[in-house]
């Protein structure tokens, strides 16, 4: 039925995992054939897979690096509905599509391929912002039992797609407590009883509406200093502290316990750095790093920095590769006394 019968309203609430890793044993779980493609006969590469349509123009812009973001379960069932709904040989026309899902697609530069695919496939889109952002210092309610701000999104075509015209992006925010959020979705008996506002036009655009004044025609920040990274994750929190001297005592404490204790303490990740990895160590080195596992007690500990573990929140960092699941290395490379920072906690420091 999925490949020969017309699909034209697809509605949901996808399932949101952002997955780090990836590789051919896991196709199933990292987007299936939405990402990976239909295999040939004989094993051979068969079709292109079409989760390519929301990457190539991310690259293309300049965005590449952002693309770490995009690879989520949420924007997996995005591309496989808009194929379904709109592209597939059995789509007429006619067709809608609703999810209520992770908003982050709203404005994030990961998701400026989505955005175009979704006004080059659609002729209107109604994006209802619900907000629940339930991290960093801006939090506010949930409408689910979720940290991660949701919204919903009406997509909508009449009949053949114009990929040539942009399609008409209308936005909408609801705020307060979860349980003002729920009453005023409730209220909602049509379009019309909701207050919308317009977006920009172009192609990857945010599905947000456009600042007015002054101010929002100045340059972005990521247009005068073009080059950002993501920050350290360590993917263990005993590898940072405030004082140089618990890092000391962690690690003797560390090379004291015995093979299989140590695995505890060191926090082997399911997908990142194990206490019997061998890894290069940090820039300017390229030292060749013996497992964690392989270390005698009393070997000296590994070199010791500040680290800007949050902003004003300065604390202290072994500077070791084996115990940094995603350290960075283009930030050690760069790193000297003389380096500025600048961090934000906006997607785009727009």
């Amino acid at each position: 039925m999925k490949s020969a019968v017309p699909v034209i309203v697809c509605l949901g609430n996808p399932p949101y995992d952002r997955h780090d890793t990836a590789s051919h044993d896991n196709k199933a779980l990292t987007g299936g054939w939405v990402r990976w493609g239909e295999e040939g006969e004989d094993g051979e590469d068969g079709e292109s897979p079409i989760f390519q349509d929301f990457l190539d123009p991310v690259v293309a812009a300049g965005h590449g690096a952002h693309l770490k973001n995009v690879y989520n379960l949420y924007v997996y069932f995005w591309r496989w509905a808009l194929w379904k709904v709109f592209e597939h040989d059995t789509a007429r026309g006619p067709g809608v599509i609703s999810f209520i899902s992770a908003s982050s697609y709203l404005d994030g530069d990961a998701f400026r391929g989505m955005r175009e695919h979704l006004r080059r496939q659609c002729d209107d889109i109604w994006i209802l912002d619900l907000g629940g952002e339930g991290r960093g210092t801006r939090k506010s309610d949930n409408v689910f039992a979720i940290r991660t701000p949701v919204a919903i999104a009406v997509a909508v075509r009449e009949k053949d797609a114009n990929v040539d015209t942009p399609a008409t992006v209308r936005y909408a925010r609801i705020e307060g407590t979860r349980a003002q959020k729920l009453a005023a979705l409730d209220a909602i008996s049509g379009f019309s009883t909701v207050t919308w506002q317009g977006c920009p036009a172009a192609w990857q655009a945010p599905f947000r509406p456009a600042g007015r004044g002054v101010y929002f025609d100045w340059p972005l920040l990521t247009d005068l200093m073009p080059w950002q990274q993501s920050g350290i994750k360590a993917e263990r929190t005993w590898v940072i502290s405030p004082e140089q001297e618990t890092l000391h005592a962690r690690w003797h404490a560390l090379l004291q316990a015995d093979l299989e204790e140590r695995k505890g303490l060191f926090k082997d990740s399911p997908t990142g750095r194990k206490a019997k990895d061998s890894v290069t160590q940090l820039p300017p080195s390229n030292v060749q790093l013996s497992p964690v596992n392989s270390l005698k007690e009393g070997d000296p500990a590994p070199d010791i920095t500040r680290f800007s573990f949050r902003s004003l929140d300065r604390q202290y960092i072994f500077c070791d590769a084996r115990m940094l699941d995603r350290p960075g290395p283009s930030l050690w490379e760069v790193h000297d006394e003389r380096q500025v920072y600048v961090t934000s906690l906006l997607r785009c420091l727009e």
